[in-house]
């Protein structure tokens, strides 16, 4: 059910009609020469100061009682700028745009406004309404649970001519938590449902993401990972929250008349403030029923193709409409979505580019060995690419940019002692606040899953931790060319609690991935000439020149890997019980001519799959010469380190890779790494299927570049 729906689905504006109404709670000021206006979901600038009457204005005009074109007509605004303001503010969550009167030559909509008048807002319809009613009707949803939530969800719904409770496999399955919720959304998921789990407790709503077989995690998955939202006793006023925001979300997916988060995130609203954020879920390593590897499959499923464009796989394994998904403009605008600090003070760094050039002597700029950093960290590629829109270097999210730098000074520093945070589209520090800090500077690197989870979903938290992988073996690549030493810093809970807060990092969702100490002393450090080498390839990594895709040699890739390996061996509690597979292929692409475990060197024998292009299916073949799969013994992570010892797993694989590309480089072999799934047939033909041999990403060489 879930597989060709297409959810992004555009908007039809008419100002003519829409009556905006400012949201309740909503607050705007003037502050630091800009229009502020604070919602639920943070602080949004919509204008400078001269802009402030206007701005004010039609905030005040928008109380819920005229259109869009009558504000404008009363301000002396073009129509169509008051509408895209109104799109604006709507956007943010600042204000909804309330329906106006239907004219009379139109089709009564009011079966499906009364049942979104739950929510507080509306859907705009793609295409009639009457259109939108039909699909509706022709959609089963069966409600599964008691008491009064479920009788008002399943007479809202029939009321918005959904089919409840029918006997149609094919209908999507809605779970209410109860104490039997979990074995009974499983049982619901393995029979090939889409279910999704809806829980409301004293501390808010949680909706969890669609959950179908094959192509997300199992309903025990989502549910441990799934906030707390308290205990049993509700208000009346959070059980019509909840429905309201389970009814939208089904009626916008059903109808495909409104965008929704489903299939790929669910939503989560707080009891006490509102606060309203997308989520997501992922399998948790070692789940018996979502984790493992399955059996070889006849029919290459929907994600593995899926995730095979976002590669950027060859057309002969894809359609080019899969392979044009990687190009979608809300995934392009992702790489412009990085905070930029405009209202605090900001600093300019000096203008050093990693690469050849780089040595001891741009010591001699105050800051430079920062700056130099801070730009291969976390900093952008280009200033734009061919989009017109700004590149980030995250090799294992296209381009997105999930790791954010920030910097703790201290009072020995070149700079003013404080918190600062790295604008990379400025090429700036900007000051977040003042903090006393006797020790050494201290480089902190964030995860932002939030920014991946549009495009990967469930993939979001692991991908971010590898691209803070990467990230953080950047900053000790180019600090070891520097002479820098950049150690592991020993972060207290007081530590922990002070940075979230002096970074401003509270509600933001940002994980701190990393925290490095920055030892810039002079004298102190020599340089590294492997480090200084491979810096040197830098500027040029993301296109290495020209050369034949032909079969690249064994012992030249693989003494590489060995070398990687030996770089982050002593890094990260996980780091020994990581070791990667290497497939090699012939010309042809169709047959695997040798297989290693790396670093011990041993055999790997390969099962026999049922179609040569399940095992191709990544873009592995048909331009390039082979496949490397990090493989990671989950369970005795777990057990030696706990969650935490996962995370740094990751992050030693993300650096590893990292030093991989890069010796690469060197030698002129085109690299990529995949989007963190492994095709099903792969991990069968690899012997994959046990949950102690979880992979965990993958990398193809000898690829031409893109």
């Amino acid at each position: 059910m879930g597989q060709d729906m297409n959810v992004l689905r555009s908007r039809q504006r008419d100002p003519e009609v829409q009556m905006p109404q400012v949201r309740s709670g909503v607050t705007w000021e003037l502050a630091h020469g800009r229009m502020q206006v604070r919602t639920s979901s943070g602080q949004h600038t919509l204008g400078t100061e001269a802009m402030a009457p206007v701005v004010r204005a039609l905030l005040e005009a928008a109380d819920g009682s005229t259109t869009a074109t009558q504000v404008a007509e009363a301000t002396g605004l073009r129509s169509t700028v008051v509408a895209q303001f109104y799109d604006r503010l709507w956007a943010v969550g600042a204000v909804e745009l309330l329906p106006g009167p239907c004219p009379v030559d139109q089709p009564s909509d009011e079966p499906l406004w009364a049942s979104l008048s739950w929510s507080g807002g509306v859907v705009q319809s793609v295409g009639s309404t009457q259109e939108a009613l039909q699909r509706l009707g022709s959609r089963g949803v069966n409600v599964h649970g008691d008491g009064p939530i479920a009788v008002e969800l399943r007479t809202a719904l029939a009321d918005a001519g959904v089919v409840a409770d029918d006997t149609d496999p094919e209908a999507l399955a809605l779970v209410l938590w109860s104490d039997d919720t979990v074995s009974l959304a499983l049982e619901l998921w393995w029979d090939g449902r889409s279910v999704a789990l809806l829980a409301i407790g004293d501390r808010g709503v949680a909706l969890s993401p669609l959950l179908y077989m094959g192509e997300s995690p199992c309903p025990v998955c989502a549910a441990a990972t799934a906030a707390d939202m308290g205990g049993p006793s509700v208000t009346l006023w959070l059980q019509e929250l909840a429905l309201g925001i389970i009814v939208r979300q089904t009626i916008a997916l059903l109808s495909a008349s409104d965008t929704t988060v489903w299939p790929q995130q669910g939503v989560q609203v707080a009891a006490d403030s509102l606060a309203t954020r997308n989520t997501s879920t992922w399998s948790q390593p070692g789940c018996p029923h979502c984790s493992a590897a399955s059996e070889p499959l006849e029919q290459i499923p929907f994600s593995v193709r899926y995730e095979a464009s976002v590669a950027v796989a060859p057309a002969r394994f894809l359609p080019s409409a899969r392979i044009d998904d990687h190009y979608r403009p809300e995934f392009l605008r992702l790489q412009s979505q990085m905070p930029r600090w405009n209202h605090c003070d900001s600093f300019p760094l000096p203008d050093v580019v990693p690469g050849p050039d780089l040595g001891p002597g741009v010591a001699e700029q105050p800051d430079a060995l920062l700056a130099a950093v801070l730009r291969a960290t976390v900093g952008l590629h280009d200033a734009v690419n061919e989009y017109g829109l700004p590149k980030r270097w995250a090799p294992s999210a296209a381009n997105i940019g999930s790791p954010r730098g920030y910097v703790i000074a201290g009072a020995a520093g070149v700079r003013p002692s404080g918190a600062y945070a790295y604008v990379p589209e400025k090429h700036r520090l900007a000051k977040l606040s003042d903090v006393e800090h006797d020790g050494p500077d201290l480089l902190v690197l964030t995860s932002y899953s939030g920014v991946l989870e549009p495009k990967y979903g469930d993939r979001a938290l692991k991908l971010s931790f590898l691209d803070v992988g990467c990230a953080r073996a950047a900053a000790t690549t180019v600090g070891s060319a520097l002479g820098v030493r950049l150690s592991d810093a020993s972060v207290t809970p007081p530590l922990h609690q002070m940075l979230r807060e002096k970074l401003a990092l509270d509600g933001s969702g940002e994980r701190i991935a990393a925290v490095l100490a920055v030892d810039a002393a002079s004298g102190r450090n020599r340089p590294d000439p492997t480090s200084q080498r491979l810096v040197d390839q830098l500027p040029g990594r993301h296109s290495v020149g020209s050369f034949a895709p032909e079969r690249v040699p064994q012992d030249l890739v693989e003494p590489l890997l060995v070398e990687s390996f030996a770089d982050v061996a002593s890094v990260g509690p996980g780091s020994p019980l990581l070791r990667a597979v290497v497939l090699h292929f012939d010309p042809s692409g169709e047959r695997v001519v040798a297989a290693r475990w790396l670093p011990d060197g041993e055999p790997c024998p390969l099962r026999k799959p049922t179609d040569p292009r399940l095992l191709t299916v990544q873009p592995a073949a048909a331009t390039g010469s082979g496949i490397i799969v990090l493989v990671a013994d989950l369970p005795a992570i777990f057990r030696q380190h706990g969650e935490s010892g996962y995370f740094a797993t990751l992050q030693v694989a993300g650096g590893l890779l990292y030093r991989f590309e890069l010796r690469c480089a060197a030698a002129r072999i085109g690299t990529g790494i995949l989007g963190g799934v492994i095709a099903p047939a792969l991990r069968w033909s690899l012997g994959l299927d046990g949950v102690s041999s979880a992979p965990l990403v993958a990398c193809v060489f000898g690829k031409e570049p893109m």
